[in-house]
């Protein structure tokens, strides 16, 4: 079912732009920017390796459901 729910998503055009875009718009919050642009950079990492690359203040901000659960919820990052 999940290609279903992609093709509903707003995930067009280029995955290394289309982030910055949704930031300016405001539909992005910082914390899950930097967490988008580290995966894109680094690939695949746990929390701990993702919190240290993404230069977030604390751990918990990228454990926590917020920023993960936006990426997650628009299709731009997979578990």
């Amino acid at each position: 079912m999940a290609p279903y729910f992609y093709a509903l998503s707003e995930n067009y055009g280029s995955p290394e732009e289309d982030y910055l875009l949704a930031y300016e718009e405001g539909r992005l919050t910082q914390a899950a920017k930097q967490i988008y642009a580290t995966l894109l950079e680094k690939g695949s990492l746990g929390h701990d390796l993702l919190a240290q690359e993404a230069r977030c203040e604390c751990k918990e901000s990228v454990c926590q459901t917020g920023p993960l659960e936006d990426l997650q919820r628009d299709f731009k990052i997979l578990r």
